[in-house]
């Protein structure tokens, strides 16, 4: 599922929203339209899948989730700008092109390769290809110690750099 708004949410619930498989990305617009948006935070949950939201915020978060997810607010990103999440041995867990300029908004992305307690690095704008990434600079490392992991604050400005960046969008859309 790709949901990408033109003026809102990518993704909306006013109930429960239940993922349990798949590929889901849902892209929202400015504050206060988020990527994934779920009123009753207590009915948000991934129990599976790759799940990738973008937006001005992240309405609400998946805590009581079987599947770990990150949060990364205050983030400013150029369209075409890539995000890559590497494991402590240099493997992606994550590779992601935003599809839209964005500043002070949120990236949310859950998938089941994050482990408990595992360390990650943040990377930005390498290239990508063929399931590899090279160059880039760091930005950033965290520790997954809950099932939603949070990385800056709501509402700060800057976060990861912008910039355009060369290199495929991933999942071939």
């Amino acid at each position: 599922v790709y949901a990408y708004a033109s003026n809102n949410d990518g993704i909306d619930s006013n109930g429960s929203l239940v993922i349990s498989g798949g590929l889901v990305i849902g892209v929202g617009t400015s504050a206060p339209e988020g990527g994934i948006d779920c009123d009753n935070s207590n009915s948000f949950r991934i129990d599976g899948g790759t799940v990738i939201g973008m937006g001005g915020t992240l309405q609400s978060s998946p805590s009581s989730s079987k599947q770990r997810s990150v949060v990364y607010n205050g983030v400013s990103a150029t369209k075409n700008a890539n995000i890559c999440v590497l494991d402590s041995e240099g493997t992606p867990v994550l590779t992601f092109a935003f599809p839209r300029t964005m500043n002070g908004a949120s990236f949310f992305f859950s998938t089941p390769d994050i482990a408990s307690g595992a360390s990650y690095t943040d990377s930005w704008n390498g290239w990508y290809g063929g399931g590899t990434w090279s160059g880039g600079s760091q930005v950033g490392t965290f520790t997954s110690s809950s099932v939603v992991t949070t990385v800056g604050s709501s509402g700060s400005v800057g976060g990861m750099p912008g910039g355009g960046g060369p290199g495929g969008r991933p999942w071939g859309w």
